[in-house]
């Protein structure tokens, strides 16, 4: 670095806190607005095909740090099943993942939502966007896995392999029992008398315990179907009530 090159830097550098507030706020803005702009680029031949929309918005977020500040929001719709790419922020404690693991040092989060299925993306220290998950491994945002994750989360696919409906499944099970105040500790799909589909749900308890409630379902229904996950999650906050 010669003299010049740290003079200019210095010079870049904002002179207030009202600057700073700025221009932190402008880094992340831009880095949600590229974000974007991928995930449109990618689901564009879909949009060609009309199997697929996409709708912008914006919602407004209110932090300590940056003050109140209006942020973009992407609307995916497919048939009846939405999903939304909403923004959360550039100031991220710490997310947990999959294995209660927690991923620190990320510099923002955007959430893919839909419905009570909630997927975090975490923006890290290199800019490079990582989808972080409950259940499943932790992945870098690219075309490929962007789409896999997007179509797992809408389950409206038939081309979805058995892993990811499975993960979409136990993302929103696990999310929509988290909304009534329940804790998964596992799910296991089987079989009962008669090859009925059943599905053996395990809660955390309190106390520090676990308890496990069946919940039986009809013959020929979609173990892994969002309507299915719905009913499931329905039933055992009955039980549990």
């Amino acid at each position: 670095m010669t003299i010049r090159d740290l003079i200019d830097k210095l010079k870049e550098r904002p002179k207030t806190v009202d600057e700073y507030r700025e221009q932190q706020k402008k880094e992340w803005l831009d880095a949600v607005e590229a974000l974007f702009a991928d995930v449109e680029a990618w689901l564009r031949p879909a949009e060609g095909e009309k199997v697929l929309s996409m709708i912008r918005s914006e919602t407004e977020i209110s932090e300590q740090d940056l003050g109140d500040y209006r942020a973009p929001v992407l609307e995916i719709r497919a048939g009846r099943h939405t999903a939304r790419l909403e923004p959360v922020g550039p100031r991220v404690v710490g997310i947990i993942a999959s294995g209660g693991r927690r991923h620190l040092g990320l510099r923002g989060r955007v959430d893919l939502v839909s419905g009570p299925v909630r997927v975090p993306l975490g923006r890290t220290a290199t800019g490079a966007w990582k989808a972080l998950p409950s259940h499943g491994e932790p992945r870098e945002v690219t075309e490929e896995s962007f789409v896999q994750i997007l179509g797992a989360v809408l389950l409206g696919s038939p081309d979805l392999d058995d892993k990811d409906r499975r993960e979409a499944f136990l993302e929103r099970l696990a999310t929509g029992l988290r909304a009534r105040g329940l804790e998964l500790a596992s799910a296991t799909f089987g079989r009962a008398a008669g090859n009925l589909p059943v599905w053996m749900v395990t809660l955390r308890t309190a106390g520090g315990g676990v308890v496990t409630k069946q919940v039986d379902l009809s013959a020929g229904i979609d173990p892994d179907a969002a309507e299915t996950c719905d009913e499931v999650v329905d039933r055992v906050a009955a039980e549990m009530s």
